[in-house]
């Protein structure tokens, strides 16, 4: 496949590895003796564990912060599933490379032009393409980006042999959405920016007080990578998204019985079980948390 130039010019792919199944074929070209992971998309947890049944060998998760060594591999997903929170990318690259891993980032939740992981380190990038690349809900598939020929050469066989690649309507499908990419992920990032601050703003809001229209206390907490600020590393969300803050974010209702029928009462917004539904240019996924009641 062609580089796919984005809105600023910046090649979206420079060799690609399209498959059904990036994370194993990613954890079989890297064969890394311990994994960095922590939170995140419950696939991707899955899909190491799967890795480490089919190896039969004990492959051992640690932390994200804990101390690094030779044969590590850092796995950082940013922005962060469901609650759309980003990560330094630049400090986890400075720290795995200081014991000569790789650092794999999976910025599905901030598709380019928001993102450009490589600018701060990382050595593989990849995607859930399903998501905001196919934009649609109409295609499965993976998208695995590496920097040199070599890694796609040796990932392209890798992918032959698994038997993981795309079927030619789902590629179809995907070259179709990429040419809308530059369009319509600014116009959500922007719409989500908006959402987040507004309930953000209601969640700050006094019980006896209301906040347009809406009363305080309904929305409790909000969580989105434009309310995070500074961290005590000086790390900011907004100088590694340059491109605008990432489409999804997640907040907390007061009431189990608000959060059961507040997706329902949507005007713009699909219900979905699953976060691949991103089809609509002027929108993003809500996802309201709560905990069910027991018995």
């Amino acid at each position: 496949m062609a580089p796919v130039k984005t809105l600023n010019g910046t090649d979206l792919i420079h060799h690609d590895a399209l498959s059904l199944n990036v994370g194993p074929e990613a954890l079989v070209f890297y064969k890394p003796k311990r994994i960095a992971i922590r939170g995140g998309y419950h696939g991707c947890h899955a899909t190491i564990a799967t890795y480490k049944k089919a190896k039969d060998a004990d492959l051992q998760v640690i932390d994200l912060d804990e101390e690094y060594q030779p044969g590590d591999l850092c796995w950082l997903e940013t922005p962060l599933n469901p609650t759309g929170e980003a990560r330094d990318i630049q400090y986890y690259a400075d720290k795995i490379h200081k014991v000569g891993g790789p650092l794999l980032v999976d910025s599905t939740f901030a598709p380019p032009p928001l993102q450009y992981p490589f600018n701060f380190g990382a050595d593989c990038v990849f995607h859930s393409g399903t998501k905001y690349f196919g934009g649609h809900s109409d295609l499965l598939c993976g998208v695995l980006i590496v920097k040199t020929l070599d890694e796609w050469n040796t990932l392209f066989n890798d992918r032959t042999f698994l038997g993981s690649m795309m079927g030619s309507l789902e590629a179809w499908l995907l070259l179709r959405s990429l040419r809308t990419l530059h369009l319509r992920v600014p116009r959500q990032s922007e719409s989500a920016t908006i959402l987040a601050g507004w309930l953000s703003s209601i969640s700050t809001t006094a019980k006896d007080q209301y906040f347009d229209g809406v009363p305080g206390g309904v929305v409790t907490k909000v969580w989105h990578s434009s309310l995070q600020g500074k961290d005590a590393r000086g790390f900011e969300p907004k100088s590694q998204l340059t491109g605008g803050y990432n489409p999804t974010f997640a907040f907390v209702l007061e009431k189990p019985e608000y959060a059961a029928h507040f997706p329902f009462l949507l005007k713009y917004f699909v219900v979905s079980l699953e976060v691949m539904r991103c089809d609509y240019t002027l929108s993003i996924l809500v996802v309201a948390c709560y905990k069910p009641r027991r018995g």
